[in-house]
């Protein structure tokens, strides 16, 4: 009885020892640990300074350059996550974690969400480039892959203009940055032509004179360089004439459209003709058999 007693005490103290054992070996191992987190922290928030000096630098670099605000919203925070990145990353290296899988296995991540995302990414890359080149602004007027439009919106994914008809276009920024793109408002002055036909009887010469007195007491127009009107073609209908004037960029498209009509007029007021695309046929008898 006294045996088994003894027994159970020696037992129950050696569990009590063998916790106090285990106890005393993590609380080693903390202890060991606490400086390489303190170590971690102040990296991490030696970083944090450094990304905020680092943003204001290029915040003011930015700023000189005139970019726009999305790309330098978007620049900024791509310094933000790879400079606080870095500091991760060291810090997890101070702490004793393998980084180096980590960072493996993030780039295999990467790359799949690139391959995933890659029209989204080349619309991104496309559209900082806009904004950044400056090729055109919104108020523009330009015309990119065949439309004509008033840029009324650049984005860091797409290009919106408003259409003649009055129609909203949405390109997105690679196509945009792929095409052909002519900027019609960045020029002092827009040179306009219009060509007119005229009947092979009619006077060239009072012809060019009516086209002339019509653009004249239209304070619009450009009185140098003076406007003129030339002969393009003899063509197998009409004897080809361009009407060209100069005139701000923005009443390009109104001026073609209202002279146009007002061309018409004027040539059929001063008796000369403008003729349709005609066909003669010679009927020519031939000898009875």
């Amino acid at each position: 009885m006294i045996d088994q007693f003894f027994c159970q005490a020696q037992s129950k103290y050696a569990l009590v020892f063998s916790f106090n054992d285990v106890v005393s070996r993590y609380c080693a191992k903390i202890l060991a640990f606490l400086p390489k987190l303190l170590i971690a922290v102040v990296i991490l928030i030696a970083f944090v300074i450094i990304q905020k000096i680092v943003n204001k630098l290029v915040r003011i670099g930015m700023e000189r350059l005139k970019w726009e605000i999305a790309v330098q919203q978007l620049i900024l925070s791509v310094v933000k996550f790879t400079v606080l990145g870095f500091g991760v990353i060291i810090g997890l290296g101070q702490m004793g974690i393998n980084v180096t899988s980590l960072i493996a296995g993030a780039s295999v991540v990467g790359i799949g969400i690139s391959f995933a995302a890659k029209d989204t990414l080349e619309n991104l890359i496309s559209g900082i480039t806009i904004l950044t080149d400056k090729t055109f602004k919104v108020g523009d007027v330009i015309k990119v892959s065949g439309s004509i439009g008033t840029v009324t919106k650049i984005t860091l994914r797409s290009v919106r203009l408003k259409t003649k008809e009055n129609y909203e276009l949405v390109i997105p920024a690679s196509k945009a940055i792929s095409s052909e793109i002519t900027n019609f408002t960045n020029r002092e002055k827009a040179n306009i032509y219009i060509p007119m036909g005229i009947s092979y009887e009619s006077d060239i010469d009072k012809a060019r004179q009516i086209l002339i007195d019509t653009l004249k007491e239209d304070e619009r127009i450009a009185v140098d360089p003076a406007p003129a009107v030339v002969v393009t073609e003899l063509a197998d209908s009409s004897v080809n004439m361009r009407v060209s004037f100069t005139a701000a960029p923005s009443l390009e498209w109104p001026l073609k459209f209202e002279y146009n009509e007002k061309f018409k007029k004027a040539l059929d007021k001063g008796g000369i003709d403008i003729p349709y695309p005609t066909t003669s046929v010679y009927m020519m008898k031939g000898d009875s058999a």
